[in-house]
């Protein structure tokens, strides 16, 4: 595998080894998924990266993306490949982008986000706060002079939408010197500050978000004992599952409704459906109509319940 391949152990070591654009966040304190110190620890011992294709919103924001870039390719008539860069004088500093078209030295961003957030972005052309340094990150290494940043959201989070639809709304953002000056003036000097002291392995100062070490001994026997707690609610669960797949193996060669003295165990399945067919849609590279006529009939999802 590549690293040019977004999740693949080969990219999550190439990630690891500098500062790529989605930590600018972190180095800012603008995130809220993660601390300064929290990716100091990370970058001072890496661990074995492993791919991140069992990540659900991992999967999720990659199809999403998949088909953002399609629509975006078939409005404009252009490729937007994505594309992994290092900056010319600072390898260290790097990016993986969404999307670039040197055509039109432009660099292309796809997030997909909460119903808020998206109507922020149709209605004033917002972009959430915490991506900002992410873009000027891109900018720095890629010297663009526009940002597509594209907006995408599904039914599952705006139930308005119609079932299974996606919807997704780009803006462009030329880079002025202003942008520039931010760049330069505010957000590398603690890019390059946050790359010395991993070098130098002396953790960078800490903010109000950190976590502050604690040796407190009572602590350390309440959190010991719930480590124990949850391992053992962890096998129950295991356990629970072998026993309920035991069962309906069972009661599924003899009824949908089976009832044994005060034990009552049903299975049963919601009707077809029909959704859009994602999967054709990318494949099809002759479409008129952006992602019009691309169904697919879903069996119904079967629901198992035990009951006493």
């Amino acid at each position: 595998m590549s690293k040019e391949i977004q999740g693949t152990k080969e990219w999550l070591k190439w990630r690891a080894e500098g500062i790529g654009a989605s930590e600018s966040p972190i180095i800012m304190g603008k995130s809220r998924f993660k601390t300064k110190l929290e990716l100091y620890h990370e970058k001072v011992n890496p661990t074995e990266p492993k791919e991140q294709k069992d990540n659900f919103i991992f999967e999720k924001g990659h199809r999403l993306e998949e088909i953002a870039r399609k629509n975006l390719e078939l409005e404009t008539f252009q490729s937007w490949a994505p594309k992994i860069l290092e900056h010319q004088d600072i390898p260290q500093i790097r990016c993986s982008l969404d999307g670039m078209n040197e055509a039109e030295d432009a660099i292309w961003e796809c997030k997909f986000m909460g119903k808020a957030k998206f109507e922020a972005l149709q209605e004033r052309s917002e972009v959430p706060a915490e991506y900002w340094d992410q873009l000027m990150h891109q900018v720095f290494v890629t010297d663009a002079k526009e940002i597509w940043f594209t907006g995408i959201i599904d039914h599952t989070v705006n139930k308005s939408f119609e079932k299974g639809r996606t919807q997704q709304h780009t803006i462009v953002i030329p880079v002025t010197n202003e942008h520039r000056r931010y760049i330069t003036d505010e957000l590398m000097p603690e890019v390059i500050k946050f790359i010395n002291c991993v070098k130098a392995k002396t953790p960078p100062t800490v903010s109000g978000d950190d976590y502050l070490e604690c040796k407190d001994a009572e602590l350390g026997k309440l959190l010991t004992k719930y480590k124990k707690c949850k391992t053992k609610l962890d096998e129950l669960a295991k356990e629970e599952k072998d026993l309920k797949a035991q069962i309906f193996a069972i009661t599924s060669k003899l009824h949908n409704r089976v009832r044994f003295k005060d034990y009552k165990i049903s299975e049963t399945t919601s009707k077809a459906s029909e959704k859009p067919d994602y999967d054709r849609y990318l494949a099809d590279n002759n479409v008129d109509l952006v992602g019009l006529g691309y169904m697919k009939q879903v069996k119904g999802r079967v629901t198992k319940k035990i009951s006493f």
